[in-house]
Protein backbone atom coordinates (compact mmCIF):
# COMPACT_ATOMS: atom_id res chain seq x y z
CA UNK A 1 0.00 0.00 0.00
CA UNK A 2 2.76 2.69 0.96
CA UNK A 3 4.37 1.47 -2.39
CA UNK A 4 1.38 2.38 -4.44
CA UNK A 5 0.65 5.59 -2.59
CA UNK A 6 4.43 6.44 -3.67
CA UNK A 7 3.87 5.64 -7.06
CA UNK A 8 0.42 8.09 -7.15
CA UNK A 9 2.30 10.59 -5.53
CA UNK A 10 5.09 10.61 -8.47
CA UNK A 11 2.01 10.60 -10.62
CA UNK A 12 1.18 13.55 -9.43
CA UNK A 13 3.91 15.54 -9.46
CA UNK A 14 4.42 14.46 -12.73
CA UNK A 15 1.22 15.54 -14.59
CA UNK A 16 -0.48 18.13 -12.23
CA UNK A 17 -2.17 17.74 -8.75
CA UNK A 18 -3.62 20.22 -6.37
CA UNK A 19 -2.72 23.74 -6.39
CA UNK A 20 -3.53 24.26 -2.87
CA UNK A 21 -1.10 24.40 -0.09
CA UNK A 22 -1.81 21.34 3.09
CA UNK A 23 -2.97 17.57 2.14
CA UNK A 24 -5.06 16.67 -0.16
CA UNK A 25 -8.90 15.99 0.66
CA UNK A 26 -11.86 14.66 -0.46
CA UNK A 27 -13.55 18.36 -1.06
CA UNK A 28 -10.54 19.46 -2.99
CA UNK A 29 -10.12 16.99 -5.66
CA UNK A 30 -13.92 17.17 -5.88
CA UNK A 31 -13.75 20.61 -6.84
CA UNK A 32 -10.87 20.03 -9.23
CA UNK A 33 -13.21 17.22 -10.79
CA UNK A 34 -15.80 19.23 -10.60
CA UNK A 35 -14.51 22.29 -12.63
CA UNK A 36 -13.07 19.37 -15.32
CA UNK A 37 -16.55 18.36 -16.09
CA UNK A 38 -17.96 21.50 -16.17
CA UNK A 39 -15.40 22.48 -18.52
CA UNK A 40 -16.20 19.74 -20.72
CA UNK A 41 -19.53 18.42 -20.67
CA UNK A 42 -22.13 20.67 -23.20
CA UNK A 43 -24.87 19.49 -21.15
CA UNK A 44 -23.70 21.59 -17.91
CA UNK A 45 -22.24 24.31 -19.90
CA UNK A 46 -26.04 24.59 -21.51
CA UNK A 47 -27.23 24.32 -17.82
CA UNK A 48 -25.20 26.64 -15.86
CA UNK A 49 -23.85 28.86 -18.34
CA UNK A 50 -20.17 29.87 -19.40
CA UNK A 51 -19.78 33.29 -19.17
CA UNK A 52 -17.31 33.19 -22.03
CA UNK A 53 -15.27 30.76 -20.61
CA UNK A 54 -15.39 28.81 -24.32
CA UNK A 55 -16.94 25.24 -25.25
CA UNK A 56 -15.73 22.39 -24.48
CA UNK A 57 -12.22 21.50 -26.39
CA UNK A 58 -13.14 18.22 -28.30
CA UNK A 59 -10.18 18.60 -30.20
CA UNK A 60 -7.48 15.29 -30.08
CA UNK A 61 -5.31 17.47 -27.97
CA UNK A 62 -8.38 18.35 -25.91
CA UNK A 63 -9.24 15.06 -25.39
CA UNK A 64 -5.82 13.69 -24.41
CA UNK A 65 -5.37 16.83 -21.94
CA UNK A 66 -8.66 16.06 -20.09
CA UNK A 67 -7.40 12.38 -19.78
CA UNK A 68 -4.59 13.27 -18.29
CA UNK A 69 -5.87 15.50 -15.78
CA UNK A 70 -8.59 12.51 -14.93
CA UNK A 71 -5.76 10.41 -14.56
CA UNK A 72 -4.03 12.80 -12.38
CA UNK A 73 -7.16 12.74 -10.08
CA UNK A 74 -7.30 9.39 -9.82
CA UNK A 75 -3.64 9.10 -8.39
CA UNK A 76 -5.19 11.96 -6.25
CA UNK A 77 -8.11 9.98 -5.02
CA UNK A 78 -5.76 6.68 -4.65
CA UNK A 79 -3.33 8.57 -2.69
CA UNK A 80 -5.85 9.60 0.01
CA UNK A 81 -4.89 7.62 3.57
CA UNK A 82 -8.36 6.36 4.67
CA UNK A 83 -8.54 8.33 7.46
CA UNK A 84 -8.64 11.20 5.47
CA UNK A 85 -12.50 10.14 4.11
CA UNK A 86 -15.31 10.96 6.39
CA UNK A 87 -18.08 8.72 6.59
CA UNK A 88 -20.04 11.53 5.21
CA UNK A 89 -17.48 11.83 2.13
CA UNK A 90 -17.24 7.98 1.38
CA UNK A 91 -20.01 7.94 -1.31
CA UNK A 92 -18.39 10.85 -2.94
CA UNK A 93 -15.18 9.62 -2.99
CA UNK A 94 -16.45 5.94 -4.07
CA UNK A 95 -18.51 7.79 -7.08
CA UNK A 96 -15.18 9.90 -8.16
CA UNK A 97 -13.35 7.06 -8.29
CA UNK A 98 -15.79 4.67 -10.14
CA UNK A 99 -16.46 7.42 -12.26
CA UNK A 100 -12.76 8.44 -13.06
CA UNK A 101 -11.55 4.65 -13.54
CA UNK A 102 -14.94 3.80 -15.79
CA UNK A 103 -13.77 6.54 -17.83
CA UNK A 104 -10.48 5.47 -18.30
CA UNK A 105 -11.78 2.06 -19.68
CA UNK A 106 -14.00 3.63 -22.09
CA UNK A 107 -11.28 5.52 -24.07
CA UNK A 108 -10.67 2.34 -26.05
CA UNK A 109 -14.61 3.67 -27.34
CA UNK A 110 -13.47 6.74 -29.23
CA UNK A 111 -16.58 8.23 -28.45
CA UNK A 112 -15.39 11.30 -29.87
CA UNK A 113 -15.18 10.05 -32.98
CA UNK A 114 -18.99 9.28 -33.61
CA UNK A 115 -20.38 11.26 -31.41
CA UNK A 116 -24.08 11.76 -33.32
CA UNK A 117 -26.96 11.22 -30.94
CA UNK A 118 -30.39 11.36 -30.75
CA UNK A 119 -31.11 10.80 -26.96
CA UNK A 120 -27.85 12.24 -25.70
CA UNK A 121 -26.46 14.03 -28.56
CA UNK A 122 -25.17 17.85 -28.59
CA UNK A 123 -27.45 19.63 -30.33
CA UNK A 124 -30.06 18.69 -27.69
CA UNK A 125 -28.14 20.20 -24.98
CA UNK A 126 -27.74 23.24 -26.46
CA UNK A 127 -31.36 23.42 -27.95
CA UNK A 128 -32.88 25.76 -25.00
CA UNK A 129 -30.09 28.20 -25.18
CA UNK A 130 -30.62 28.63 -29.16
CA UNK A 131 -33.81 29.59 -28.71
CA UNK A 132 -32.79 31.89 -25.93
CA UNK A 133 -30.37 33.57 -28.15
CA UNK A 134 -32.77 34.51 -30.51
CA UNK A 135 -35.25 35.90 -27.78
CA UNK A 136 -35.77 39.54 -27.74
CA UNK A 137 -34.45 39.64 -24.40
CA UNK A 138 -31.19 37.93 -25.10
CA UNK A 139 -28.48 40.04 -23.48
CA UNK A 140 -24.54 41.14 -24.98
CA UNK A 141 -22.85 38.47 -22.30
CA UNK A 142 -25.30 35.66 -23.73
CA UNK A 143 -24.49 35.90 -27.14
CA UNK A 144 -21.16 36.32 -26.85
CA UNK A 145 -21.29 32.91 -25.24
CA UNK A 146 -21.80 31.85 -28.78
CA UNK A 147 -18.92 33.09 -30.23
CA UNK A 148 -17.19 29.78 -30.17
CA UNK A 149 -20.07 27.77 -31.17
CA UNK A 150 -18.35 27.70 -35.50
CA UNK A 151 -15.47 26.97 -34.03
CA UNK A 152 -16.94 23.72 -31.92
CA UNK A 153 -19.24 22.82 -34.86
CA UNK A 154 -16.01 22.40 -37.03
CA UNK A 155 -14.57 20.21 -34.70
CA UNK A 156 -17.34 17.95 -34.52
CA UNK A 157 -17.24 17.32 -38.61
CA UNK A 158 -13.85 17.20 -38.45
CA UNK A 159 -13.74 14.54 -35.50
CA UNK A 160 -17.15 12.44 -36.71
CA UNK A 161 -14.33 12.05 -40.66
CA UNK A 162 -11.49 11.16 -38.82
CA UNK A 163 -13.82 8.66 -37.19
CA UNK A 164 -15.18 7.21 -40.45
CA UNK A 165 -11.52 6.87 -41.79
CA UNK A 166 -10.41 5.21 -38.89
CA UNK A 167 -13.26 2.34 -38.41
CA UNK A 168 -15.98 4.26 -36.07
CA UNK A 169 -19.13 5.27 -36.89
CA UNK A 170 -22.63 6.08 -35.72
CA UNK A 171 -25.55 4.05 -37.09
CA UNK A 172 -27.25 5.33 -40.03
CA UNK A 173 -30.68 5.50 -38.67
CA UNK A 174 -29.77 7.48 -35.77
CA UNK A 175 -28.03 10.01 -38.19
CA UNK A 176 -31.25 9.86 -39.44
CA UNK A 177 -33.50 10.57 -35.95
CA UNK A 178 -30.91 13.10 -35.30
CA UNK A 179 -31.24 14.99 -38.80
CA UNK A 180 -34.85 15.31 -38.19
CA UNK A 181 -34.13 16.85 -34.80
CA UNK A 182 -31.65 19.25 -36.39
CA UNK A 183 -34.62 20.32 -38.79
CA UNK A 184 -36.69 20.89 -36.00
CA UNK A 185 -34.44 22.97 -33.93
CA UNK A 186 -33.58 25.47 -37.37
CA UNK A 187 -36.53 25.84 -38.33
CA UNK A 188 -38.27 28.14 -36.24
CA UNK A 189 -34.78 30.47 -36.57
CA UNK A 190 -35.56 34.13 -37.85
CA UNK A 191 -33.80 33.98 -41.14
CA UNK A 192 -32.36 37.62 -40.20
CA UNK A 193 -30.92 39.32 -37.13
CA UNK A 194 -29.46 42.42 -36.83
CA UNK A 195 -25.59 42.07 -35.52
CA UNK A 196 -25.12 42.29 -31.62
CA UNK A 197 -25.34 45.46 -30.23
CA UNK A 198 -25.01 46.94 -33.98
CA UNK A 199 -20.96 47.20 -33.20
CA UNK A 200 -18.78 46.90 -36.46
CA UNK A 201 -17.23 43.63 -37.13
CA UNK A 202 -19.13 41.48 -34.42
CA UNK A 203 -20.80 38.44 -35.78
CA UNK A 204 -24.85 37.83 -36.72
CA UNK A 205 -26.67 35.52 -34.78
CA UNK A 206 -26.71 33.84 -38.24
CA UNK A 207 -22.55 33.47 -38.71
CA UNK A 208 -22.74 32.34 -34.85
CA UNK A 209 -25.81 29.71 -34.58
CA UNK A 210 -27.68 29.41 -37.65
CA UNK A 211 -25.00 29.42 -40.30
CA UNK A 212 -22.99 26.00 -37.93
CA UNK A 213 -26.17 24.48 -37.58
CA UNK A 214 -26.69 24.51 -41.50
CA UNK A 215 -23.71 23.08 -41.72
CA UNK A 216 -23.92 20.33 -39.80
CA UNK A 217 -27.00 19.58 -40.93
CA UNK A 218 -25.99 19.09 -44.09
CA UNK A 219 -22.60 17.39 -43.71
CA UNK A 220 -24.58 14.69 -41.38
CA UNK A 221 -27.60 14.45 -43.97
CA UNK A 222 -25.04 13.94 -46.78
CA UNK A 223 -21.80 13.04 -46.53
CA UNK A 224 -21.98 11.27 -43.15
CA UNK A 225 -25.59 9.55 -43.92
CA UNK A 226 -23.37 7.60 -46.93
CA UNK A 227 -20.97 6.29 -44.98
CA UNK A 228 -22.31 5.60 -41.49
CA UNK A 229 -22.67 1.80 -40.62
CA UNK A 230 -25.99 0.32 -41.73
CA UNK A 231 -25.54 -2.16 -38.97
CA UNK A 232 -26.62 -1.40 -35.18
CA UNK A 233 -24.29 -2.95 -33.54
CA UNK A 234 -21.96 -1.60 -31.56
CA UNK A 235 -19.33 -4.66 -32.26
CA UNK A 236 -19.38 -3.03 -35.72
CA UNK A 237 -17.06 -0.46 -35.20
CA UNK A 238 -13.03 -0.50 -34.42
CA UNK A 239 -13.01 -2.63 -30.86
CA UNK A 240 -16.81 -2.25 -30.43
CA UNK A 241 -16.68 -5.39 -28.46
CA UNK A 242 -14.35 -4.29 -25.88
CA UNK A 243 -15.93 -0.94 -25.89
CA UNK A 244 -19.35 -2.33 -24.80
CA UNK A 245 -17.83 -4.29 -22.15
CA UNK A 246 -16.82 -1.14 -21.24
CA UNK A 247 -19.66 0.69 -21.44
CA UNK A 248 -21.62 -2.39 -18.98
CA UNK A 249 -19.08 -0.88 -16.65
CA UNK A 250 -19.83 2.58 -16.83
CA UNK A 251 -23.73 1.84 -16.96
CA UNK A 252 -23.72 -0.46 -14.15
CA UNK A 253 -20.64 0.26 -12.01
CA UNK A 254 -19.96 -4.05 -11.88
CA UNK A 255 -17.32 -5.50 -13.63
CA UNK A 256 -19.69 -8.05 -15.85
CA UNK A 257 -19.80 -9.29 -18.99
CA UNK A 258 -22.12 -9.32 -21.99
CA UNK A 259 -22.80 -12.76 -21.20
CA UNK A 260 -23.49 -12.62 -17.61
CA UNK A 261 -25.76 -9.52 -18.19
CA UNK A 262 -27.60 -11.72 -21.01
CA UNK A 263 -28.24 -14.48 -18.86
CA UNK A 264 -29.12 -12.73 -15.72
CA UNK A 265 -31.48 -10.99 -18.46
CA UNK A 266 -33.06 -14.51 -19.54
CA UNK A 267 -33.74 -15.72 -15.90
CA UNK A 268 -35.13 -12.07 -14.39
CA UNK A 269 -37.83 -12.47 -17.61
CA UNK A 270 -38.76 -16.17 -17.03
CA UNK A 271 -39.54 -15.72 -13.57
CA UNK A 272 -41.25 -12.22 -14.75
CA UNK A 273 -43.47 -14.03 -17.39
CA UNK A 274 -44.65 -16.65 -14.72
CA UNK A 275 -45.32 -13.87 -12.43
CA UNK A 276 -47.99 -12.56 -15.19
CA UNK A 277 -49.52 -15.69 -15.91
CA UNK A 278 -50.01 -15.63 -12.06
CA UNK A 279 -51.63 -12.30 -11.68
CA UNK A 280 -53.33 -12.19 -14.67
CA UNK A 281 -54.92 -14.96 -13.66
CA UNK A 282 -54.46 -16.54 -17.03
CA UNK A 283 -56.30 -19.59 -18.30
CA UNK A 284 -54.93 -23.13 -18.81
CA UNK A 285 -54.72 -22.22 -22.84
CA UNK A 286 -53.55 -18.87 -22.44
CA UNK A 287 -49.74 -17.71 -22.71
CA UNK A 288 -48.01 -14.37 -21.53
CA UNK A 289 -48.26 -12.99 -24.81
CA UNK A 290 -52.11 -13.43 -24.67
CA UNK A 291 -52.57 -12.75 -21.17
CA UNK A 292 -51.09 -8.98 -21.77
CA UNK A 293 -53.30 -8.16 -25.02
CA UNK A 294 -56.07 -9.48 -23.12
CA UNK A 295 -55.39 -5.88 -20.30
CA UNK A 296 -54.55 -3.64 -23.56
CA UNK A 297 -57.95 -4.94 -25.13
CA UNK A 298 -59.53 -3.96 -22.13
CA UNK A 299 -57.76 -0.64 -21.53
CA UNK A 300 -59.63 2.32 -22.68
CA UNK A 301 -56.98 4.77 -23.95
CA UNK A 302 -56.70 8.39 -24.25
CA UNK A 303 -59.53 10.38 -26.49
CA UNK A 304 -56.67 13.28 -27.05
CA UNK A 305 -53.53 14.59 -26.17
CA UNK A 306 -54.44 16.73 -23.42
CA UNK A 307 -56.31 14.01 -21.52
CA UNK A 308 -53.37 11.84 -21.45
CA UNK A 309 -51.47 14.91 -20.02
CA UNK A 310 -53.91 15.61 -17.39
CA UNK A 311 -54.10 11.78 -16.45
CA UNK A 312 -50.35 11.73 -16.09
CA UNK A 313 -50.18 14.82 -13.86
CA UNK A 314 -52.76 13.17 -11.55
CA UNK A 315 -50.88 10.00 -11.44
CA UNK A 316 -47.98 12.19 -10.42
CA UNK A 317 -49.82 13.22 -7.57
CA UNK A 318 -51.84 10.14 -6.83
CA UNK A 319 -47.62 8.82 -6.53
CA UNK A 320 -46.67 11.88 -4.18
CA UNK A 321 -49.46 11.26 -1.64
CA UNK A 322 -49.50 7.18 -1.88
CA UNK A 323 -46.29 6.60 -1.33
CA UNK A 324 -44.99 8.84 1.59
CA UNK A 325 -46.05 5.98 4.27
CA UNK A 326 -42.87 4.05 2.62
CA UNK A 327 -40.52 7.22 3.44
CA UNK A 328 -39.18 8.75 6.84
CA UNK A 329 -39.76 12.05 4.49
CA UNK A 330 -40.59 13.44 1.33
CA UNK A 331 -39.33 16.23 -0.77
CA UNK A 332 -40.03 19.35 -1.15
CA UNK A 333 -39.23 20.02 -4.78
CA UNK A 334 -41.85 19.07 -6.69
CA UNK A 335 -42.64 18.03 -10.58
CA UNK A 336 -43.97 19.58 -13.86
CA UNK A 337 -45.89 17.45 -16.10
CA UNK A 338 -45.88 18.99 -20.01
CA UNK A 339 -45.42 17.90 -23.22
CA UNK A 340 -42.05 17.32 -25.04
CA UNK A 341 -41.18 19.98 -26.88
CA UNK A 342 -41.80 20.67 -30.54
CA UNK A 343 -38.47 20.41 -31.76
CA UNK A 344 -38.23 16.44 -30.28
CA UNK A 345 -41.53 15.80 -31.42
CA UNK A 346 -41.40 12.74 -33.58
CA UNK A 347 -37.88 11.98 -33.14
CA UNK A 348 -37.73 8.96 -30.61
CA UNK A 349 -36.14 10.93 -27.91
CA UNK A 350 -39.21 9.54 -25.70
CA UNK A 351 -40.74 10.55 -22.23
CA UNK A 352 -38.16 11.49 -19.74
CA UNK A 353 -37.45 12.87 -16.48
CA UNK A 354 -35.35 16.16 -16.30
CA UNK A 355 -33.87 17.11 -12.74
CA UNK A 356 -33.64 21.00 -11.76
CA UNK A 357 -30.53 21.65 -9.50
CA UNK A 358 -32.18 24.79 -7.58
CA UNK A 359 -34.62 22.79 -4.82
CA UNK A 360 -37.33 25.84 -5.26
CA UNK A 361 -37.82 25.55 -9.27
CA UNK A 362 -40.06 22.12 -10.36
CA UNK A 363 -38.39 19.59 -11.85
CA UNK A 364 -39.42 18.68 -15.51
CA UNK A 365 -41.21 15.42 -16.55
CA UNK A 366 -41.31 15.75 -20.34
CA UNK A 367 -44.15 13.39 -21.55
CA UNK A 368 -44.66 12.12 -25.36
CA UNK A 369 -48.07 13.12 -25.52
CA UNK A 370 -48.06 13.10 -29.04
CA UNK A 371 -48.33 9.42 -29.30
CA UNK A 372 -51.67 9.55 -26.96
CA UNK A 373 -53.34 7.21 -29.86
CA UNK A 374 -51.07 4.52 -29.15
CA UNK A 375 -50.26 4.99 -25.13
CA UNK A 376 -52.93 2.70 -22.92
CA UNK A 377 -53.65 4.21 -19.16
CA UNK A 378 -51.75 1.17 -18.27
CA UNK A 379 -48.28 2.36 -19.37
CA UNK A 380 -49.47 6.16 -18.64
CA UNK A 381 -49.22 5.02 -14.99
CA UNK A 382 -46.43 3.19 -14.81
CA UNK A 383 -44.17 5.73 -17.38
CA UNK A 384 -45.23 8.47 -13.99
CA UNK A 385 -44.22 6.36 -10.89
CA UNK A 386 -40.94 5.74 -12.38
CA UNK A 387 -40.08 9.27 -13.79
CA UNK A 388 -41.46 11.36 -10.46
CA UNK A 389 -42.62 9.66 -7.53
CA UNK A 390 -41.70 6.99 -5.87
CA UNK A 391 -38.99 7.05 -9.32
CA UNK A 392 -36.60 9.77 -10.86
CA UNK A 393 -38.06 12.40 -8.91
CA UNK A 394 -38.34 11.42 -5.55
CA UNK A 395 -35.21 10.14 -5.79
CA UNK A 396 -32.84 13.08 -6.87
CA UNK A 397 -35.15 15.60 -4.88
CA UNK A 398 -34.30 13.54 -2.12
CA UNK A 399 -30.12 13.06 -2.64
CA UNK A 400 -30.03 17.02 -3.97
CA UNK A 401 -31.46 18.09 -0.56
CA UNK A 402 -28.22 17.12 1.70
CA UNK A 403 -25.86 17.11 -1.03
CA UNK A 404 -22.18 16.38 0.75
CA UNK A 405 -20.88 18.56 -2.74
CA UNK A 406 -22.66 19.83 -5.49
CA UNK A 407 -20.55 16.81 -7.64
CA UNK A 408 -22.92 14.41 -6.23
CA UNK A 409 -25.35 15.76 -8.58
CA UNK A 410 -23.39 15.18 -11.54
CA UNK A 411 -21.95 11.44 -10.68
CA UNK A 412 -25.28 10.09 -11.11
CA UNK A 413 -24.67 6.50 -12.22
CA UNK A 414 -27.41 4.99 -14.40
CA UNK A 415 -27.84 1.92 -12.44
CA UNK A 416 -28.66 3.50 -9.42
CA UNK A 417 -30.66 6.18 -10.95
CA UNK A 418 -32.54 3.52 -13.13
CA UNK A 419 -32.56 0.77 -10.71
CA UNK A 420 -34.51 3.05 -8.31
CA UNK A 421 -37.09 4.02 -10.91
CA UNK A 422 -37.55 0.58 -11.89
CA UNK A 423 -37.68 -0.65 -8.39
CA UNK A 424 -40.24 2.36 -7.86
CA UNK A 425 -42.61 0.90 -10.10
CA UNK A 426 -42.48 -2.43 -8.36
CA UNK A 427 -42.87 -0.28 -4.97
CA UNK A 428 -46.02 2.05 -6.72
CA UNK A 429 -47.63 -1.97 -7.14
CA UNK A 430 -47.07 -2.44 -3.45
CA UNK A 431 -48.59 0.52 -2.44
CA UNK A 432 -51.15 -0.50 -4.71
CA UNK A 433 -51.42 2.95 -6.33
CA UNK A 434 -52.03 1.36 -10.01
CA UNK A 435 -55.59 1.81 -11.25
CA UNK A 436 -56.26 -1.69 -12.14
CA UNK A 437 -54.33 -5.13 -12.26
CA UNK A 438 -53.10 -3.83 -16.03
CA UNK A 439 -49.92 -1.78 -15.31
CA UNK A 440 -48.20 -4.80 -12.73
CA UNK A 441 -48.57 -7.10 -16.11
CA UNK A 442 -47.20 -4.44 -18.39
CA UNK A 443 -44.49 -3.17 -16.25
CA UNK A 444 -43.17 -6.94 -16.09
CA UNK A 445 -43.75 -7.94 -19.53
CA UNK A 446 -40.87 -5.50 -20.64
CA UNK A 447 -38.61 -5.39 -17.35
CA UNK A 448 -35.61 -7.30 -17.46
CA UNK A 449 -35.57 -7.73 -21.87
CA UNK A 450 -32.72 -4.78 -22.33
CA UNK A 451 -31.10 -7.13 -20.50
CA UNK A 452 -31.53 -9.65 -23.03
CA UNK A 453 -31.88 -7.79 -26.27
CA UNK A 454 -28.89 -4.94 -25.53
CA UNK A 455 -26.44 -7.29 -25.65
CA UNK A 456 -27.76 -9.52 -28.12
CA UNK A 457 -27.66 -6.93 -30.61
CA UNK A 458 -24.39 -5.54 -29.72
CA UNK A 459 -22.22 -8.84 -29.55
CA UNK A 460 -24.53 -11.73 -30.22
CA UNK A 461 -25.01 -11.08 -33.58
CA UNK A 462 -29.03 -10.15 -33.16
CA UNK A 463 -30.23 -8.08 -36.27
CA UNK A 464 -32.80 -5.18 -35.91
CA UNK A 465 -35.73 -7.15 -36.83
CA UNK A 466 -34.93 -10.29 -34.96
CA UNK A 467 -34.42 -7.30 -31.98
CA UNK A 468 -37.73 -5.31 -32.95
CA UNK A 469 -39.20 -9.16 -32.94
CA UNK A 470 -38.12 -9.79 -29.54
CA UNK A 471 -39.53 -6.64 -27.96
CA UNK A 472 -43.11 -6.85 -29.53
CA UNK A 473 -43.68 -10.23 -28.50
CA UNK A 474 -43.67 -8.80 -25.15
CA UNK A 475 -46.97 -7.35 -25.76
CA UNK A 476 -45.51 -4.38 -24.37
CA UNK A 477 -44.91 -2.09 -27.10
CA UNK A 478 -45.87 -2.31 -31.04
CA UNK A 479 -43.38 -2.49 -33.68
CA UNK A 480 -42.91 1.27 -33.88
CA UNK A 481 -41.89 1.77 -30.01
CA UNK A 482 -39.84 -1.14 -30.75
CA UNK A 483 -37.92 0.14 -33.64
CA UNK A 484 -37.73 3.38 -31.45
CA UNK A 485 -36.35 1.52 -28.71
CA UNK A 486 -33.91 -0.25 -31.29
CA UNK A 487 -32.86 3.11 -31.77
CA UNK A 488 -32.04 4.50 -28.80
CA UNK A 489 -29.94 0.75 -27.67
CA UNK A 490 -27.72 1.64 -30.27
CA UNK A 491 -27.51 5.13 -29.72
CA UNK A 492 -26.50 4.55 -25.81
CA UNK A 493 -24.86 0.89 -26.31
CA UNK A 494 -25.04 -0.82 -22.35
CA UNK A 495 -27.36 2.24 -20.90
CA UNK A 496 -30.28 -0.28 -21.13
CA UNK A 497 -28.78 -3.02 -18.95
CA UNK A 498 -28.63 -0.65 -16.27
CA UNK A 499 -32.45 -0.61 -15.28
CA UNK A 500 -32.99 -4.03 -14.31
CA UNK A 501 -29.28 -4.66 -12.90
CA UNK A 502 -29.90 -2.03 -10.21
CA UNK A 503 -33.23 -2.76 -9.68
CA UNK A 504 -32.87 -6.58 -8.90
CA UNK A 505 -29.59 -5.31 -6.75
CA UNK A 506 -31.87 -3.05 -5.07
CA UNK A 507 -34.30 -5.99 -4.29
CA UNK A 508 -31.81 -8.24 -3.23
CA UNK A 509 -30.55 -6.09 -0.74
CA UNK A 510 -33.81 -5.63 0.55
CA UNK A 511 -34.40 -8.96 1.07
CA UNK A 512 -31.08 -9.79 2.83
CA UNK A 513 -31.98 -6.96 5.23
CA UNK A 514 -35.75 -8.34 5.79
CA UNK A 515 -34.26 -11.72 6.38
CA UNK A 516 -31.39 -10.94 8.73
CA UNK A 517 -33.37 -8.19 10.34
CA UNK A 518 -37.69 -9.88 10.70
CA UNK A 519 -39.48 -8.01 12.49
CA UNK A 520 -36.53 -4.76 13.43
CA UNK A 521 -36.95 -4.28 9.19
CA UNK A 522 -37.83 -0.98 8.53
CA UNK A 523 -39.23 -0.28 5.03
CA UNK A 524 -38.35 3.43 5.19
CA UNK A 525 -35.48 3.38 6.80
CA UNK A 526 -34.45 0.68 4.50
CA UNK A 527 -35.32 3.55 1.72
CA UNK A 528 -33.17 6.18 3.79
CA UNK A 529 -30.02 4.24 3.41
CA UNK A 530 -30.41 3.63 -0.46
CA UNK A 531 -31.37 7.44 -1.25
CA UNK A 532 -30.35 10.10 1.68
CA UNK A 533 -26.47 9.38 0.32
CA UNK A 534 -27.04 10.04 -3.04
CA UNK A 535 -26.05 7.96 -6.01
CA UNK A 536 -23.79 5.24 -5.19
CA UNK A 537 -21.92 2.71 -7.17
CA UNK A 538 -23.87 -0.66 -6.41
CA UNK A 539 -20.61 -2.13 -4.42
CA UNK A 540 -20.56 1.00 -2.21
CA UNK A 541 -24.59 0.70 -1.98
CA UNK A 542 -24.04 -2.78 -0.83
CA UNK A 543 -21.89 -2.03 1.84
CA UNK A 544 -24.28 0.42 3.14
CA UNK A 545 -26.89 -1.90 3.76
CA UNK A 546 -24.78 -4.30 5.46
CA UNK A 547 -23.34 -1.37 7.19
CA UNK A 548 -27.03 -0.60 8.89
CA UNK A 549 -27.96 -4.13 9.09
CA UNK A 550 -25.01 -4.47 11.40
CA UNK A 551 -26.00 -1.55 13.04
CA UNK A 552 -29.56 -2.41 13.91
CA UNK A 553 -28.43 -5.68 15.09
CA UNK A 554 -25.86 -4.47 17.43
CA UNK A 555 -28.50 -1.94 18.59
CA UNK A 556 -30.96 -4.27 19.34
CA UNK A 557 -28.50 -6.70 21.07
CA UNK A 558 -27.47 -3.86 23.28
CA UNK A 559 -31.40 -3.55 24.30
CA UNK A 560 -31.90 -6.57 24.84
CA UNK A 561 -32.34 -7.20 28.92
Amino acid sequence: MKMFRLLALMFILLFGGPAHAGPDTVSDIADAVLDLRRMQDLHLWAQSGRDGAGWPDRTSEGVAETEKREDALLARLRALPAEAISAEESVLYASMVEDLEARQGERVCRRELWDVNHMVGWHRAIAPAVEQAYDGGADAALLAAWRGFPSYVTTEIENLRTGLALGYSAPRSVVARVVAQLDGLIAPIPVAQAAIDGSPGQASREQMILEPLIAYRKFLATEYALRAREALALSANRDGATCYEALIRTFTTLPRTPRQIYELGLNATADNEAAILRVGAAAADEGVLAVVRRMEAADPGFSSEAELVAYSADSVERGRKGVAPYFTAMPAQTVRTVPTPPVLRGSGSGTRYERRLDPATPAMFWLSAEAWEVTSRAEAESTAFHETYPGHHLQTATANAQLAHPLGDILINAAYSEGWARYGERLAEEADLYSSVAPSILRRAWSARGLVADPGLHVFGWTRDQTIDYLVASGAVDSDAAAAMVDRMAAIPAQLVAYDTGALEILALRAKAQKQLGAAFSIAEFHDIILKPGPAPLATLARQVDLWIQNKRVAADTAAP
